[in-house]
């Protein structure tokens, strides 16, 4: 048999010090403006007709329906090769077209 030594208690640990500048001062972020500042419009903003799917009064009788939109705008993203990223602009492009149709 081993003579049994009496084990000592761990002392805790010290916490880690950082060793860099930067994380042992608080850094602070000032924001200033750049160019020039806007100012606030004077005149009130006038209001638009929000034109809503389905809706063809404002429009008139011969407005392409939201379908046909929809159809030619994905031809248009087939025909660019089926590029993500520019789905107004087919949109906008179809609904152009066929609103000049007529």
């Amino acid at each position: 048999m081993t003579p049994s030594k009496d084990k000592e208690p761990k002392k805790p640990k010290a916490p880690r010090k950082s060793t860099t500048k930067a994380a042992s001062k608080k850094s602070r972020v000032i924001l200033e403006p750049i160019g020039e500042t806007i100012e606030p419009a004077t005149e009130p903003s006038r209001s638009v007709p929000i034109q809503v799917a389905g809706d063809n009064k404002q429009q008139g009788a011969n407005a392409p329906s939201y379908e046909t939109i929809r159809i030619r705008a994905y031809e248009l993203y087939q025909a660019r090769g089926g590029t993500h990223g520019q789905d107004l602009e087919d949109w906008l492009a179809a609904e152009r077209e066929l609103m000049t149709k007529g």
